[in-house]
């Protein structure tokens, strides 16, 4: 009897904490629900008041100062929770933007900009990498996990754009690992096609900005794999992105003197291109790119023949 009195003391007691437990979730939920839907106005009055140029430089700066204050205040009342942070770290990229793009609303504050992008990446990085500071936050399902991946691979690129040429290497290099993770977390179909093209394409725009001849391979090859699927065939877009990799391929080989296969990567472009084309995408931008590749392999021509 005593054995039996005991466990169900025992299981009274655990009933007891799990609705507390459940109470002080939905009480939680109630909180930042009120603290996320209560920032919005907030936040956007701020904002609006950035974008607005008749504004004296001095009150958009003051208007970024105290969004910076709100969002940190944010923090400061719901710590643990990620869903707050995650919404901070998305602000800080939003006031970047303002504070440091080349827009025609920035305030020309790379500075700030680059404070903003910091800021927002430590906050991303700890979610995701479950810093010690991650407190009680709730763990991200796949979903969570995908879209910050994504937004912290544009977060990194985004803030590479700030730096010097020798600077951006190991930003460009983290933003791709992020896609590749997020697209690990995505099912097959057009939304993984679409990130995954993406991926490949600044893959090869990193290869060309460090004029990597190496680099080329496979973004391109993950490319024409993408084409050879049956429901891939017609997208033109896609075989003007094969073609200009190629032509960067080639323009790349060519100012490391590989003369031969820099021809060879130009007669890929010209055929990509041209496919491209007859698909019916974008002619001026096509035509542009395939004038220049017709252009060195004309060149070359002329250099192989005798005197």
């Amino acid at each position: 009897a005593a054995v039996l009195l005991g466990s169900g003391t025992g299981v009274a007691c655990s009933a007891v904490q799990f609705i507390r437990a459940r109470e002080a979730e939905a009480r939680a939920d109630v909180i930042v629900g009120q603290l996320l839907e209560g920032s919005k106005p907030i936040i956007a009055d701020l904002h609006q008041r950035l974008l607005q140029e008749d504004q004296p430089l001095s009150a958009r700066r003051a208007a970024l100062e105290a969004t910076v204050n709100y969002l940190e205040w944010l923090l400061g009342n719901a710590p643990e929770d990620d869903r707050v942070r995650i919404e901070v770290a998305r602000r800080y990229r939003a006031l970047a933007v303002v504070a440091g793009s080349a827009g025609d609303n920035s305030l020309g504050d790379s500075a700030t900009a680059s404070n903003c992008y910091l800021r927002s990446l430590s906050i991303m990085d700890e979610i995701l990498g479950g810093g010690a500071g991650r407190g009680q936050g709730r763990a991200l399902d796949a979903q969570g996990e995908k879209d910050l991946l994504l937004d912290r691979s544009s977060v990194l690129r985004e803030y590479a754009g700030l730096l010097d040429f020798e600077q951006r290497a190991p930003f460009f290099a983290r933003a791709n690992a992020d896609q590749r993770a997020a697209l690990a977390l995505m099912p097959e179909g057009a939304e993984r096609i679409k990130a995954e093209r993406f991926l490949l394409f600044t893959e090869l725009q990193h290869a060309r900005l460090e004029e990597d001849p190496g680099g080329f391979e496979e973004p391109i090859a993950g490319l024409r794999r993408i084409a050879s699927r049956p429901d891939q065939a017609k997208d033109s877009e896609l075989f003007s992105e094969i073609g200009l990799g190629e032509r960067y391929w080639a323009d790349v080989l060519e100012k490391h003197g590989q003369v031969a296969a820099a021809v060879a990567h130009a007669r890929a472009a010209k055929e990509a291109l041209e496919h491209s084309i007859a698909l019916g995408q974008d002619e001026f931008t096509n035509r542009r790119h395939l004038a220049r590749v017709e252009l060195l392999l004309a060149s070359r021509t002329c250099a192989a023949r005798p005197p």
